[in-house]
Protein backbone atom coordinates (compact mmCIF):
# COMPACT_ATOMS: atom_id res chain seq x y z
CA UNK A 1 0.00 0.00 0.00
CA UNK A 2 1.53 3.99 -0.68
CA UNK A 3 0.62 6.49 1.66
CA UNK A 4 -1.91 9.00 0.61
CA UNK A 5 -0.37 12.38 -0.68
CA UNK A 6 0.51 14.74 1.95
CA UNK A 7 -1.70 17.65 1.69
CA UNK A 8 -0.94 21.24 2.98
CA UNK A 9 -1.50 25.45 1.90
CA UNK A 10 -1.82 25.24 -1.42
CA UNK A 11 -0.35 28.84 -2.75
CA UNK A 12 -3.13 30.99 -4.34
CA UNK A 13 -0.64 32.31 -6.88
CA UNK A 14 -0.65 28.82 -9.07
CA UNK A 15 -3.53 30.15 -10.70
CA UNK A 16 -2.74 32.71 -13.32
CA UNK A 17 -5.79 35.70 -13.31
CA UNK A 18 -7.11 35.08 -16.51
CA UNK A 19 -7.87 31.57 -15.50
CA UNK A 20 -9.38 32.71 -12.08
CA UNK A 21 -11.84 35.05 -14.27
CA UNK A 22 -12.52 32.20 -16.60
CA UNK A 23 -13.19 29.91 -13.61
CA UNK A 24 -15.53 31.90 -11.82
CA UNK A 25 -17.42 33.26 -14.95
CA UNK A 26 -18.77 29.41 -14.94
CA UNK A 27 -20.15 29.98 -11.46
CA UNK A 28 -21.88 33.32 -12.69
CA UNK A 29 -23.41 30.88 -16.02
CA UNK A 30 -26.35 29.75 -13.45
CA UNK A 31 -27.69 33.47 -13.13
CA UNK A 32 -26.54 34.15 -17.14
CA UNK A 33 -30.36 35.84 -16.91
CA UNK A 34 -29.93 38.51 -14.10
CA UNK A 35 -26.58 39.24 -15.15
CA UNK A 36 -27.16 39.97 -18.68
CA UNK A 37 -30.65 42.50 -16.86
CA UNK A 38 -27.80 44.04 -14.86
CA UNK A 39 -25.59 44.79 -17.48
CA UNK A 40 -28.69 46.55 -19.12
CA UNK A 41 -29.28 48.39 -15.91
CA UNK A 42 -25.33 49.63 -16.39
CA UNK A 43 -25.32 50.23 -19.61
CA UNK A 44 -28.64 52.53 -19.23
CA UNK A 45 -27.02 53.97 -16.43
CA UNK A 46 -24.03 54.53 -18.64
CA UNK A 47 -25.94 55.73 -21.47
CA UNK A 48 -28.00 58.50 -18.76
CA UNK A 49 -24.77 60.06 -17.72
CA UNK A 50 -23.74 60.40 -21.63
CA UNK A 51 -27.15 61.94 -22.78
CA UNK A 52 -27.38 64.40 -19.80
CA UNK A 53 -23.74 65.87 -20.53
CA UNK A 54 -24.92 65.80 -24.46
CA UNK A 55 -27.87 67.70 -23.09
CA UNK A 56 -25.81 70.80 -22.12
CA UNK A 57 -24.91 72.14 -25.83
CA UNK A 58 -28.95 72.90 -26.02
CA UNK A 59 -29.20 73.46 -22.81
CA UNK A 60 -26.48 76.83 -23.07
CA UNK A 61 -27.07 77.72 -26.56
CA UNK A 62 -30.72 77.28 -26.75
CA UNK A 63 -31.67 78.46 -23.46
CA UNK A 64 -28.93 81.31 -23.21
CA UNK A 65 -27.54 82.15 -26.16
CA UNK A 66 -30.54 81.79 -29.03
CA UNK A 67 -33.18 81.92 -26.19
CA UNK A 68 -35.33 79.62 -28.34
CA UNK A 69 -38.74 78.36 -26.54
CA UNK A 70 -38.98 75.67 -28.08
CA UNK A 71 -35.88 74.20 -26.13
CA UNK A 72 -36.81 75.51 -22.90
CA UNK A 73 -40.68 74.07 -22.86
CA UNK A 74 -38.66 70.28 -23.62
CA UNK A 75 -35.56 70.73 -21.71
CA UNK A 76 -37.14 70.00 -18.01
CA UNK A 77 -39.76 66.89 -19.19
CA UNK A 78 -35.83 65.36 -20.64
CA UNK A 79 -34.04 66.28 -17.51
CA UNK A 80 -36.21 64.76 -15.26
CA UNK A 81 -36.73 61.96 -17.77
CA UNK A 82 -32.97 61.31 -17.74
CA UNK A 83 -33.13 61.04 -14.04
CA UNK A 84 -35.83 58.24 -13.94
CA UNK A 85 -33.91 56.34 -16.20
CA UNK A 86 -30.72 56.51 -14.53
CA UNK A 87 -31.97 55.65 -11.35
CA UNK A 88 -33.72 52.90 -12.95
CA UNK A 89 -30.76 51.39 -14.40
CA UNK A 90 -28.90 51.87 -11.04
CA UNK A 91 -31.51 49.84 -9.18
CA UNK A 92 -31.37 46.75 -11.70
CA UNK A 93 -27.25 47.18 -11.82
CA UNK A 94 -27.27 47.32 -7.57
CA UNK A 95 -29.79 44.03 -7.32
CA UNK A 96 -28.55 42.21 -10.12
CA UNK A 97 -25.10 42.43 -9.42
CA UNK A 98 -25.64 41.59 -5.52
CA UNK A 99 -27.48 38.52 -6.44
CA UNK A 100 -25.11 37.28 -8.59
CA UNK A 101 -22.25 37.91 -6.45
CA UNK A 102 -24.05 36.23 -3.29
CA UNK A 103 -24.73 33.31 -5.26
CA UNK A 104 -21.29 32.80 -6.35
CA UNK A 105 -20.40 33.07 -2.92
CA UNK A 106 -22.97 30.83 -1.73
CA UNK A 107 -21.94 28.02 -4.31
CA UNK A 108 -18.52 28.30 -3.19
CA UNK A 109 -18.18 28.25 0.16
CA UNK A 110 -20.84 25.17 -0.54
CA UNK A 111 -18.43 23.45 -2.90
CA UNK A 112 -15.09 24.38 -0.61
CA UNK A 113 -16.83 22.94 2.62
CA UNK A 114 -17.37 19.81 0.68
CA UNK A 115 -13.96 19.62 -0.50
CA UNK A 116 -12.79 19.72 2.87
CA UNK A 117 -14.71 16.87 3.74
CA UNK A 118 -13.51 14.83 1.10
CA UNK A 119 -9.91 16.03 1.42
CA UNK A 120 -7.32 12.99 2.80
CA UNK A 121 -6.79 13.01 6.69
CA UNK A 122 -2.79 13.99 5.52
CA UNK A 123 -4.29 17.45 4.30
CA UNK A 124 -5.54 18.47 8.06
CA UNK A 125 -2.21 17.28 9.48
CA UNK A 126 -1.04 20.52 7.81
CA UNK A 127 -3.37 22.90 7.31
CA UNK A 128 -4.13 24.65 10.06
CA UNK A 129 -8.60 24.62 10.83
CA UNK A 130 -8.05 28.51 11.24
CA UNK A 131 -6.96 28.56 7.87
CA UNK A 132 -9.56 26.70 6.25
CA UNK A 133 -12.00 28.48 7.96
CA UNK A 134 -10.50 31.82 6.90
CA UNK A 135 -10.95 30.66 3.84
CA UNK A 136 -14.51 29.97 3.86
CA UNK A 137 -15.26 33.18 5.81
CA UNK A 138 -12.76 36.04 4.83
CA UNK A 139 -11.12 34.69 1.48
CA UNK A 140 -15.07 33.65 0.15
CA UNK A 141 -16.18 37.36 1.09
CA UNK A 142 -13.24 38.83 -1.26
CA UNK A 143 -14.88 37.08 -3.93
CA UNK A 144 -18.43 38.17 -3.16
CA UNK A 145 -17.29 41.22 -3.15
CA UNK A 146 -14.95 41.34 -6.53
CA UNK A 147 -18.46 39.73 -8.38
CA UNK A 148 -20.22 41.96 -7.37
CA UNK A 149 -19.17 45.38 -5.69
CA UNK A 150 -16.15 45.56 -7.76
CA UNK A 151 -17.79 44.03 -11.38
CA UNK A 152 -20.31 46.76 -10.95
CA UNK A 153 -17.95 49.55 -10.99
CA UNK A 154 -15.65 48.34 -13.43
CA UNK A 155 -18.60 47.41 -16.24
CA UNK A 156 -20.37 50.68 -14.98
CA UNK A 157 -18.10 53.34 -15.56
CA UNK A 158 -16.25 51.93 -18.20
CA UNK A 159 -19.56 52.03 -20.32
CA UNK A 160 -19.85 55.72 -18.59
CA UNK A 161 -16.01 56.57 -20.29
CA UNK A 162 -16.99 54.95 -23.50
CA UNK A 163 -20.41 57.27 -23.19
CA UNK A 164 -18.74 60.11 -22.43
CA UNK A 165 -15.87 59.41 -25.29
CA UNK A 166 -18.82 59.13 -27.52
CA UNK A 167 -20.77 62.27 -26.39
CA UNK A 168 -16.88 64.23 -26.62
CA UNK A 169 -16.20 63.13 -29.72
CA UNK A 170 -19.65 64.37 -31.41
CA UNK A 171 -18.95 68.20 -30.14
CA UNK A 172 -15.03 68.29 -30.84
CA UNK A 173 -13.00 65.56 -32.47
CA UNK A 174 -10.32 67.52 -31.99
CA UNK A 175 -10.54 68.07 -28.63
CA UNK A 176 -11.11 64.35 -28.15
CA UNK A 177 -7.95 63.44 -29.89
CA UNK A 178 -6.00 65.89 -27.85
CA UNK A 179 -7.21 64.44 -24.78
CA UNK A 180 -6.19 60.81 -25.93
CA UNK A 181 -2.49 61.88 -25.64
CA UNK A 182 -3.22 60.64 -21.36
CA UNK A 183 -4.98 57.59 -22.28
CA UNK A 184 -1.90 55.23 -22.51
CA UNK A 185 -0.09 56.63 -19.82
CA UNK A 186 -3.08 56.04 -17.82
CA UNK A 187 -3.69 52.78 -18.56
CA UNK A 188 0.09 51.75 -18.09
CA UNK A 189 -0.22 52.96 -14.50
CA UNK A 190 -3.87 50.54 -13.84
CA UNK A 191 -2.06 47.78 -14.87
CA UNK A 192 1.59 47.85 -12.85
CA UNK A 193 -0.80 48.89 -10.11
CA UNK A 194 -3.17 46.09 -10.48
CA UNK A 195 -0.15 43.48 -10.21
CA UNK A 196 1.30 45.39 -6.96
CA UNK A 197 -2.50 45.04 -5.52
CA UNK A 198 -2.69 41.10 -6.07
CA UNK A 199 0.84 40.57 -4.56
CA UNK A 200 -0.11 42.15 -1.55
CA UNK A 201 -3.50 41.09 -0.95
CA UNK A 202 -2.24 37.26 -1.76
CA UNK A 203 -0.45 38.00 1.56
CA UNK A 204 -2.81 40.08 3.08
CA UNK A 205 -5.20 36.65 2.87
CA UNK A 206 -2.11 34.50 4.84
CA UNK A 207 -1.75 37.02 7.29
CA UNK A 208 -5.35 36.91 8.21
CA UNK A 209 -4.84 33.41 8.52
CA UNK A 210 -1.41 33.29 10.92
CA UNK A 211 -4.07 35.57 12.51
CA UNK A 212 -7.03 33.57 13.11
CA UNK A 213 -4.87 30.67 14.24
CA UNK A 214 -2.73 32.32 16.67
CA UNK A 215 -6.23 33.77 18.01
CA UNK A 216 -7.91 30.04 18.05
CA UNK A 217 -5.19 28.75 19.98
CA UNK A 218 -5.02 31.37 22.81
CA UNK A 219 -8.25 31.62 23.35
CA UNK A 220 -8.82 27.73 22.37
CA UNK A 221 -6.04 26.97 25.37
CA UNK A 222 -6.58 29.47 27.78
CA UNK A 223 -6.44 27.55 30.70
CA UNK A 224 -3.00 26.15 29.64
CA UNK A 225 -1.80 29.76 28.82
CA UNK A 226 -2.97 31.12 32.22
CA UNK A 227 -1.59 27.90 34.49
CA UNK A 228 2.00 28.71 32.51
CA UNK A 229 1.10 32.55 32.84
CA UNK A 230 1.72 33.07 29.23
CA UNK A 231 -0.99 35.50 28.61
CA UNK A 232 2.09 37.75 27.81
CA UNK A 233 3.81 35.79 24.96
CA UNK A 234 -0.01 35.02 23.54
CA UNK A 235 -0.89 38.66 22.83
CA UNK A 236 2.88 39.76 21.91
CA UNK A 237 2.68 36.72 19.44
CA UNK A 238 -0.63 37.78 18.30
CA UNK A 239 0.06 41.86 18.01
CA UNK A 240 3.50 41.19 15.89
CA UNK A 241 0.95 38.97 13.22
CA UNK A 242 -1.36 42.38 13.56
CA UNK A 243 1.37 44.70 13.12
CA UNK A 244 2.27 43.09 9.99
CA UNK A 245 -1.16 42.98 8.66
CA UNK A 246 -1.61 47.00 9.43
CA UNK A 247 1.75 47.25 7.37
CA UNK A 248 -0.27 45.09 4.12
CA UNK A 249 -2.91 46.95 4.59
CA UNK A 250 -1.41 50.27 4.47
CA UNK A 251 0.81 49.43 1.42
CA UNK A 252 -1.97 49.10 -0.10
CA UNK A 253 -3.40 52.43 1.07
CA UNK A 254 -0.37 53.86 -0.28
CA UNK A 255 -0.40 52.09 -3.49
CA UNK A 256 -4.29 53.24 -4.03
CA UNK A 257 -3.73 57.11 -2.81
CA UNK A 258 -0.65 57.20 -5.07
CA UNK A 259 -1.97 55.78 -8.19
CA UNK A 260 -5.21 57.86 -7.83
CA UNK A 261 -3.18 60.93 -7.20
CA UNK A 262 -1.25 60.43 -10.41
CA UNK A 263 -4.12 59.33 -12.53
CA UNK A 264 -5.88 62.65 -11.43
CA UNK A 265 -2.86 64.69 -12.23
CA UNK A 266 -2.64 63.13 -15.80
CA UNK A 267 -6.56 63.95 -16.28
CA UNK A 268 -5.91 67.33 -15.12
CA UNK A 269 -3.19 67.63 -18.00
CA UNK A 270 -5.27 66.43 -20.40
CA UNK A 271 -8.18 69.15 -19.62
CA UNK A 272 -5.18 71.85 -19.60
CA UNK A 273 -4.56 70.98 -23.66
CA UNK A 274 -8.68 70.96 -23.99
CA UNK A 275 -9.07 74.33 -22.85
CA UNK A 276 -6.00 75.57 -25.00
CA UNK A 277 -7.63 73.82 -27.75
CA UNK A 278 -10.54 74.34 -27.37
CA UNK A 279 -9.83 78.67 -26.88
CA UNK A 280 -7.54 78.85 -29.54
CA UNK A 281 -11.24 77.05 -31.50
CA UNK A 282 -13.68 79.47 -30.27
CA UNK A 283 -11.27 82.40 -31.45
CA UNK A 284 -11.88 80.88 -34.90
CA UNK A 285 -15.79 80.60 -34.59
CA UNK A 286 -15.40 76.81 -34.70
CA UNK A 287 -17.12 76.08 -31.41
CA UNK A 288 -19.92 77.71 -29.53
CA UNK A 289 -20.22 77.76 -26.09
CA UNK A 290 -22.80 74.90 -25.23
CA UNK A 291 -20.61 72.55 -27.58
CA UNK A 292 -17.48 73.63 -25.13
CA UNK A 293 -19.46 73.18 -21.95
CA UNK A 294 -21.23 69.63 -23.53
CA UNK A 295 -17.18 69.16 -23.92
CA UNK A 296 -15.83 69.74 -20.76
CA UNK A 297 -19.43 68.47 -18.75
CA UNK A 298 -18.44 65.36 -20.49
CA UNK A 299 -14.69 65.34 -19.65
CA UNK A 300 -15.15 66.45 -16.53
CA UNK A 301 -17.67 63.42 -15.34
CA UNK A 302 -15.17 60.86 -17.07
CA UNK A 303 -12.94 62.08 -14.43
CA UNK A 304 -14.53 60.09 -11.24
CA UNK A 305 -15.25 56.95 -13.26
CA UNK A 306 -11.70 57.07 -14.54
CA UNK A 307 -10.54 57.28 -10.85
CA UNK A 308 -13.18 54.30 -9.69
CA UNK A 309 -11.70 52.04 -11.83
CA UNK A 310 -8.18 52.55 -10.76
CA UNK A 311 -9.42 52.20 -7.39
CA UNK A 312 -11.29 49.51 -7.73
CA UNK A 313 -8.02 47.64 -8.46
CA UNK A 314 -7.63 46.80 -4.68
CA UNK A 315 -11.54 44.54 -4.41
CA UNK A 316 -10.56 43.21 -7.56
CA UNK A 317 -7.09 41.88 -6.71
CA UNK A 318 -8.20 41.17 -3.78
CA UNK A 319 -10.89 39.09 -5.24
CA UNK A 320 -8.92 37.08 -7.76
CA UNK A 321 -6.54 36.15 -4.69
CA UNK A 322 -9.31 34.98 -2.86
CA UNK A 323 -10.38 33.11 -5.22
CA UNK A 324 -6.96 31.83 -6.39
CA UNK A 325 -6.81 30.21 -2.81
CA UNK A 326 -10.24 28.65 -3.16
CA UNK A 327 -9.70 26.94 -5.99
CA UNK A 328 -6.09 25.87 -4.80
CA UNK A 329 -8.26 23.88 -2.36
CA UNK A 330 -10.73 22.53 -4.75
CA UNK A 331 -8.25 21.02 -7.14
CA UNK A 332 -6.39 19.30 -4.01
CA UNK A 333 -6.39 15.22 -4.71
CA UNK A 334 -9.58 13.60 -3.03
CA UNK A 335 -8.85 11.01 -0.39
CA UNK A 336 -8.55 7.59 -2.74
CA UNK A 337 -11.47 5.40 -3.13
CA UNK A 338 -10.33 2.56 -5.60
CA UNK A 339 -11.68 -0.11 -4.01
CA UNK A 340 -14.38 -2.31 -6.01
CA UNK A 341 -15.69 -5.10 -3.60
CA UNK A 342 -18.95 -4.01 -2.14
CA UNK A 343 -19.64 -4.09 1.81
CA UNK A 344 -23.56 -4.55 3.18
CA UNK A 345 -22.72 -6.30 6.63
CA UNK A 346 -19.04 -7.34 7.63
CA UNK A 347 -18.87 -10.19 9.33
CA UNK A 348 -15.99 -8.94 11.66
CA UNK A 349 -12.76 -10.50 12.22
CA UNK A 350 -9.82 -8.04 11.43
CA UNK A 351 -6.25 -9.03 10.79
CA UNK A 352 -3.27 -7.04 11.22
CA UNK A 353 -0.42 -8.06 8.92
CA UNK A 354 2.95 -6.75 9.55
CA UNK A 355 1.43 -3.27 9.52
CA UNK A 356 3.99 -0.12 9.29
CA UNK A 357 3.25 3.78 9.33
CA UNK A 358 4.88 6.85 10.15
CA UNK A 359 3.03 10.35 9.11
CA UNK A 360 4.49 12.43 6.33
CA UNK A 361 6.18 14.93 8.17
CA UNK A 362 7.96 12.80 10.64
CA UNK A 363 11.04 10.21 9.91
CA UNK A 364 10.31 7.92 12.54
CA UNK A 365 7.81 5.29 12.00
CA UNK A 366 4.19 5.37 14.52
CA UNK A 367 3.80 1.42 13.99
CA UNK A 368 6.43 -0.86 12.88
CA UNK A 369 5.52 -4.43 12.09
CA UNK A 370 2.42 -4.68 13.54
CA UNK A 371 0.78 -8.09 13.78
CA UNK A 372 -2.66 -9.04 15.49
CA UNK A 373 -6.02 -10.62 14.96
CA UNK A 374 -9.47 -9.64 16.10
CA UNK A 375 -11.90 -12.51 15.73
CA UNK A 376 -15.45 -11.13 15.08
CA UNK A 377 -17.63 -10.79 17.55
CA UNK A 378 -14.98 -10.14 19.89
CA UNK A 379 -14.15 -7.00 22.44
CA UNK A 380 -10.70 -5.64 22.19
CA UNK A 381 -8.42 -2.96 24.14
CA UNK A 382 -5.66 -1.53 22.74
CA UNK A 383 -3.48 -0.50 25.51
CA UNK A 384 -0.10 1.67 25.70
CA UNK A 385 1.81 4.74 26.61
CA UNK A 386 0.87 8.36 25.66
CA UNK A 387 2.11 8.87 21.40
CA UNK A 388 2.59 4.87 21.31
CA UNK A 389 0.26 4.86 18.21
CA UNK A 390 -3.16 3.42 19.53
CA UNK A 391 -4.92 6.68 17.86
CA UNK A 392 -3.05 6.00 14.37
CA UNK A 393 -3.69 2.30 14.56
CA UNK A 394 -7.37 2.79 15.24
CA UNK A 395 -7.37 5.48 12.23
CA UNK A 396 -6.22 3.23 9.54
CA UNK A 397 -9.65 1.03 9.88
CA UNK A 398 -11.90 3.96 8.15
CA UNK A 399 -8.99 4.43 5.90
CA UNK A 400 -8.28 7.86 6.92
CA UNK A 401 -4.45 6.81 6.41
CA UNK A 402 -2.78 3.95 4.34
CA UNK A 403 -0.35 2.06 6.27
CA UNK A 404 3.18 2.12 3.96
CA UNK A 405 3.66 -1.88 3.87
CA UNK A 406 1.96 -4.60 5.43
CA UNK A 407 -1.86 -5.38 5.10
CA UNK A 408 -5.11 -5.04 6.99
CA UNK A 409 -7.70 -7.64 6.35
CA UNK A 410 -11.78 -7.23 7.19
CA UNK A 411 -13.78 -10.69 6.68
CA UNK A 412 -10.23 -11.62 4.49
CA UNK A 413 -9.90 -8.77 2.05
CA UNK A 414 -7.90 -5.90 2.18
CA UNK A 415 -9.46 -2.71 3.76
CA UNK A 416 -8.10 -1.01 0.10
CA UNK A 417 -10.25 -3.12 -1.67
CA UNK A 418 -13.90 -2.39 -0.08
CA UNK A 419 -15.52 0.86 -1.37
CA UNK A 420 -14.69 3.34 1.01
CA UNK A 421 -18.55 4.69 1.95
CA UNK A 422 -19.71 0.64 2.48
CA UNK A 423 -16.39 0.26 4.48
CA UNK A 424 -17.53 3.07 6.60
CA UNK A 425 -20.85 2.58 6.63
CA UNK A 426 -19.64 -0.77 9.18
CA UNK A 427 -17.66 1.38 11.67
CA UNK A 428 -18.96 3.40 14.65
CA UNK A 429 -16.56 5.84 16.42
CA UNK A 430 -16.56 7.50 19.97
CA UNK A 431 -13.65 9.59 19.52
CA UNK A 432 -11.56 11.21 22.42
CA UNK A 433 -12.16 14.68 20.81
CA UNK A 434 -16.33 14.85 21.22
CA UNK A 435 -18.07 17.32 18.62
CA UNK A 436 -21.58 17.71 19.29
CA UNK A 437 -23.18 19.21 16.02
CA UNK A 438 -25.56 22.29 15.95
CA UNK A 439 -28.36 20.42 16.42
CA UNK A 440 -31.14 18.61 18.17
CA UNK A 441 -30.08 15.43 20.57
CA UNK A 442 -31.81 12.52 18.26
CA UNK A 443 -30.24 14.03 14.73
CA UNK A 444 -27.09 14.04 16.93
CA UNK A 445 -27.43 10.75 17.81
CA UNK A 446 -29.02 9.62 14.24
CA UNK A 447 -25.99 10.94 12.32
CA UNK A 448 -25.13 11.32 8.82
CA UNK A 449 -26.33 7.83 7.50
CA UNK A 450 -28.01 7.24 10.15
CA UNK A 451 -30.63 10.11 9.77
CA UNK A 452 -33.96 8.15 8.86
CA UNK A 453 -34.25 5.90 11.67
CA UNK A 454 -36.90 5.36 13.77
CA UNK A 455 -37.38 7.51 17.38
CA UNK A 456 -37.53 3.85 18.97
CA UNK A 457 -34.40 3.49 17.43
CA UNK A 458 -32.27 6.75 18.57
CA UNK A 459 -34.38 5.95 22.30
CA UNK A 460 -32.99 2.66 22.19
CA UNK A 461 -29.15 3.89 21.55
CA UNK A 462 -29.33 6.46 23.77
CA UNK A 463 -30.26 3.89 26.79
CA UNK A 464 -27.59 1.50 25.22
CA UNK A 465 -25.19 4.51 25.54
CA UNK A 466 -26.52 5.26 29.25
CA UNK A 467 -27.25 8.71 27.81
CA UNK A 468 -31.27 8.71 28.37
CA UNK A 469 -30.78 9.89 31.91
CA UNK A 470 -29.02 13.43 31.21
CA UNK A 471 -30.77 13.66 27.90
CA UNK A 472 -34.03 13.78 29.86
CA UNK A 473 -32.82 16.71 31.60
CA UNK A 474 -32.05 18.83 28.83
Amino acid sequence: MTTEASAGTVPAASISGLETWRRLLAYVQPQAMIALLATAGMLLEALMAGAFTALMKPMIDGTFVHRDATVIRWLPFAIVGIFLLRGLGAFLADVGTARVGRRVVVALRTELLAKYLRLPSSWFDHEPTAAMVSRLNYNAEQVAQAASDAVKVVVTESLTILVLFAVMLQQSVKLTLAMLVMGPVIAIIVARIGKRYRRINQNIQLAYAEMSQAAEEAIGGHEVVKVFGAQGQEVARYAQLARGNFRLNMKVVSTQAASSAVVQVMAASALAVIVFVAGRAALGDGMTAGMFVAHISAMMAMLPSIKRVSNVQTMIQRGLAAAGSLFAVIDTDEEDDSGHRNLDRAHGELVFDRVSFRYADTADEVLHDVSFRVPAGSLTAIVGRSGSGKSTLLRLLPRFYAPQSGRILLDGHALADYRLDQLRAQIAVVSQNVVLFDDTVAHNIAYGSNANASVETIATAALAANAMEFIERL
